[in-house]
């Protein structure tokens, strides 16, 4: 017995030919379809041809989960003494959280605060979190005290007489700010804003490196925050006025990184892992489908980073190259297959013509049958041409 099939769905050409019906309780296959699932970072992926008659998995390949690629790591949670604190890094899967461990306390010297007879008791105070534990010593008899810690008086950097200075005094081109009587002002001060002044009592201004900190002080001594330009130069200063360096997300959300320097990066940034990122002229990370240039397509996932190779994204797949451009055009993959990547980028599945022939494309995984039938019964040969 036999029927009459019209391949012009499956095969793009208009024939017609009688096929056999296979006997009672068996399946043909004819009637196939693909379904894909892409491997994520945490589980495996599949490519599967199956026949929409009896449901038979007619062939399969498995893709391996391809675990996590982390950018750089970044903190949400400072650690405390005692408290562990919490990190996170963006991967092309979302936010991947780690903990970060205590510090540990930094306790200073010992102080004696009481003595009874030849017994002191100390403390000594946690420089981080003011934590204070406490013993108590026996006095050793047979040494001498050490003399007590005498104050240390700065001497007054005005040479010339003052009565009673009180704010802000300029001598030259140096400003001070008087407290009371001709006690001057050192270190951080708040008044309307910040302003920080030395040893000497000399108020800052411009870059200065202070307890490990850079900061920015403007002409008139205020310490400056948020985005600030200098010399062509765009650096990025936290709430609490230190420059930031590294990755950051601001404003809106957008991620920045800054180099060493406190430098704000643009176009094509390449981070200590090898891995790849495009920021644009106002410094924002990319993410998605990206132009820089005109015919070089690249995609950027969730955390930035360039992607390479095989890419699932919209029901569709696309090839990457090794340098992350968007290929089109035929394509040959690292187990010796070729494919067909439309000029949008997707993978070409099923038939092909060129001005060479017909190829025909597997609708499984996309990949150019050679040396086999197709579909119609006709021979494909090794070059991957269809043969009437």
């Amino acid at each position: 017995m036999k029927r009459m099939i019209c391949l012009l769905c499956c095969l793009g050409l208009i024939q017609i030919w009688s096929v056999p019906v296979w006997g009672e309780g068996e399946c043909s296959h004819l009637n196939r379809m693909s379904q894909s699932k892409p491997a994520t970072c945490t589980s495996a992926g599949y490519m599967r041809e199956i026949c929409e008659n009896c449901g038979e998995v007619l062939s399969e390949d498995v893709f391996p989960a391809t675990g996590h690629q982390l950018g750089d790591w970044y903190v949400i949670t400072e650690p405390t003494c005692e408290t562990p604190g919490e990190k996170a890094a963006n991967c092309i899967c979302g936010q991947v959280l780690a903990q970060i461990p205590p510090t540990g306390h930094s306790y200073g010297a010992w102080v004696t605060i009481s003595t009874e007879g030849n017994r002191e008791v100390q403390e000594s105070i946690c420089k981080n979190c003011g934590d204070v534990r406490e013993r108590t010593v026996e006095k050793d008899e047979s040494k001498p005290s050490e003399p007590e810690e005498k104050p240390d008086f700065s001497p007054d950097p005005d040479p010339e007489p003052v009565s009673d200075p009180k704010g802000w005094t300029h001598r030259g081109d140096k400003t001070y700010y008087y407290l009371s009587g001709r006690k001057y002002a050192t270190g951080w001060l708040e008044l309307e804003n910040w302003y920080y002044f030395n040893e000497e009592g000399i108020m800052q201004t411009g870059w200065q490196q202070i307890d490990g900190q850079t900061y920015y002080l403007g002409e008139d001594g205020m310490m400056q925050t948020g985005w600030l330009q200098d010399e062509g130069r765009w650096y990025w200063l936290s709430e609490s006025g230190a420059m930031r360096k590294g990755w950051q997300q601001i404003g809106n959300g957008n991620w920045y990184y800054f180099d060493g320097a406190g430098v704000m990066q643009t176009g094509w940034f390449q981070d200590a892992q090898g891995k790849w990122y495009w920021l644009s002229d106002t410094g924002a990370m990319k993410t998605g489908w990206h132009q820089t240039a005109p015919g070089r397509w690249y995609y950027f996932g969730s955390s930035g980073e360039m992607q390479t190779g095989w890419l699932y994204q919209g029901d569709s797949w696309y090839y990457l190259g090794s340098d992350g451009v968007m290929q089109t055009g035929w394509v040959k993959s690292d187990r010796g297959y070729w494919y067909y990547m439309e000029p949008s980028g997707r993978m070409k599945t099923g038939w092909l013509w060129t001005a060479n022939g017909w190829y025909c494309l597997s609708l499984l995984d996309g990949h150019m049958l050679t040396s086999c039938y197709a579909p119609d019964g006709h021979w494909i040969n090794e070059q991957g041409l269809w043969q009437p």
